[in-house]
């Protein structure tokens, strides 16, 4: 089970959390990967993600979802992937998600 961070004090014990947009920005390097700030065109369909890996991905992290839209791979699976690109769809069209290409 994953250890969740407290704030301790006198009278509080509360989970310690962080707004994503105000620690990382888009497109910056975060270990291996890079955080991207997506905005999703229209549902289920085909969106191009640049990234600067230099390598072609392994896989993605989706690290905020405001709406519960689903992110998944685009109509090719993957195999459209490269060293500069990804491609990935959502089902929530008007959603805007943050990813982690690792």
């Amino acid at each position: 089970m994953p250890v969740i961070p407290y704030i301790a004090g006198p009278t509080l014990n509360v989970p310690l959390t962080f707004d994503l947009p105000q620690v990382v920005k888009d497109g910056q390097m975060m270990g291996r990967g890079i955080i991207r700030n997506i905005s999703w065109g229209t549902a289920n369909t085909d969106t191009t993600i640049t990234h600067r890996l230099g390598r072609i991905p392994i896989f993605y992290l989706l690290l905020r979802s405001k709406l519960g839209g689903i992110t998944y791979d685009g109509s090719n699976g993957g195999t459209d992937w490269t060293t500069t690109k990804i491609v990935l769809r959502n089902t929530v069209g008007t959603e805007n998600n943050w990813v982690w290409i690792l």
